[in-house]
């Protein structure tokens, strides 16, 4: 096992695009780290630089302590699994595993030793004679898993393993990957587009965009406390709902306001928003903050008309427009309701952030 460190590390094509600008990222020691980001990020990009299928621009990467910027793929001691799987179509399961092994010249006895345990472990045994074309999308990822884990490389790299599986599968091989690492312990960096599976995969998540590292940090956390607009909108489904306000004081309090709208902050971003007077900025709620109640003329809270309603089970989403003709989407426990009906909205503080308005970054202003 090793750590990976970043240090200003950017990737920049012959045409001037810069895919990856100034990362510094560490990944610890034993950890599973997810990069999250829409496409074109450069998540992927920044895995490839770590698995040598890249070269680095500008900075210093490191796996444990030995810099790799110029060392060969096939002597940083990393396994990589790739979306497409990547199987020998021509080898049984057991050949493609053992392949990796096999090039290495290592001993016979320890490539059926290794092949075998790997097998046991991700459920192959009465897999081991057929050829990939015999297997269902699962099965072929298991064998790429398989491939990766006989080696013990300090570091896995896994490139949206899971993309090409459907649903059920997803979620069964994502339990699968989970209950791997923590049998193995091996550091793991693992880029996807899902937010679903980074939450519930990493134990820190690394949200990219346009080449930038946002924020890196526990998954709840960034789900609480996002570090700027762009992480607030990303993660989370339905995405957080943004509303234009002003910041006003009131004696001790600070409150948001705007058509009638009335908020009281919470202590932490009071703090944070210090000095903030009758400034503009941005409230972001997250849908499940989000109470709908008949209309009426009660101050403070928000006024609209329900536009959809998306049945979910227990849950559904109301998409509603404001009387500002923004449209907000609220998270709610399953009842009757029909587009058309006007409603209230009230905002659970505790579920509030935010965000600059100006200056492009849209940063949270409870980290100012």
């Amino acid at each position: 096992m090793a750590r990976v460190t970043l240090e200003r590390v950017e990737k920049v094509y012959p045409d001037g695009f810069k895919a990856v600008r100034s990362l510094n990222l560490e990944v610890h020691d034993g950890e599973f780290l997810v990069l999250v980001g829409p496409s074109g990020c450069g998540k992927s990009t920044t895995l490839r630089m770590i698995a040598g299928l890249e070269s680095v621009s500008e900075g210093c990467l490191r796996i444990g302590e030995d810099v790799v910027n110029e060392i060969a793929p096939k002597d940083r001691d990393i396994a990589m699994v790739f979306q497409s799987y990547a199987l020998y179509p021509h080898m049984t399961v057991r050949e493609n595993m053992a392949f990796g092994l096999t090039m290495r010249n290592r001993p016979l006895s320890e490539v059926k030793e290794r092949v075998q345990w790997a097998a046991e472990t991700l459920g192959l045994l009465d897999l081991l004679e057929r050829r990939p074309k015999a297997l269902s999308g699962g099965q072929r990822q298991r064998v790429a898993l398989g491939r990766a884990i006989v080696r013990d490389p300090k570091v896995f790299l896994l490139d949206e393993p899971l993309s090409n599986l459907d649903a059920r599968l997803r979620l069964e091989t994502r339990a699968e990957l989970k209950r791997l690492h923590r049998k193995l312990g091996t550091t793991t960096i693992y880029v996807t587009h899902d937010q679903e599976e980074a939450m519930t995969l990493g134990d820190r998540v690394a949200v990219m965009n346009q080449g930038v590292l946002h924020q890196c940090a526990r998954p709840l956390e960034v789900y609480e406390r996002p570090a700027d607009r762009f992480v607030a909108g990303f993660l989370g489904t339905p995405p957080m709902n943004f509303l234009r306000v002003e910041v006003t004081p009131t004696g001790e309090d600070l409150r948001v306001t705007r058509e009638g709208f009335d908020l009281k902050l919470p202590r932490d971003l009071i703090h944070a928003a210090r000095g903030d007077v009758q400034r503009p900025a941005i409230l972001g709620v997250r849908p499940e903050a989000l109470k709908i109640r008949e209309a009426d003329d009660r101050p403070g809270s928000i006024r609209g008309t329900v536009d959809l309603v998306e049945p979910l089970g227990g849950q559904m989403d109301v998409v509603i427009t404001t009387s500002s003709l923004d449209q907000l989407v609220a998270r709610v426990s399953a009842r009757e309701l029909s587009a058309g009906t006007e409603v209230a909205l009230d905002v659970d503080p505790s579920g509030g952030h935010l965000f600059a308005a100006e200056g492009g970054s849209g940063k949270n202003l409870a980290s100012e």
